[in-house]
């Protein structure tokens, strides 16, 4: 009771997939109404390498997340926008 007061959450460590796109919203949605109100997902997914669609509709969606985070897995190489960039 109460820990919504104190900081924000994040979605846990997510994949670079569609249906994980789409689950960040649900789940932000469901964490709203419980009190839950400033929270986001790790934008473009912490694990996989997304494709280039998929990395920019992370990044659009990211934008209107309460909490914005951009944060991959030190594996994955293509992790900075810039870097993303050069393969479009």
């Amino acid at each position: 009771m109460g820990s919504q007061k104190y900081g924000a959450f994040w979605t846990g460590d997510n994949k670079s997939t569609y249906d994980e796109l789409q689950g960040s919203v649900i789940q932000l949605l469901q964490m709203a109404i419980s009190g839950f109100s400033f929270g986001g997902a790790d934008v473009p997914g912490f694990y996989g390498g997304p494709e280039v669609d998929l990395y920019i509709m992370f990044y659009q969606l990211g934008a209107w997340y309460p909490f914005f985070r951009a944060h991959s897995h030190i594996e994955n190489t293509l992790r900075e926008p810039w870097i993303q960039r050069q393969r479009i």
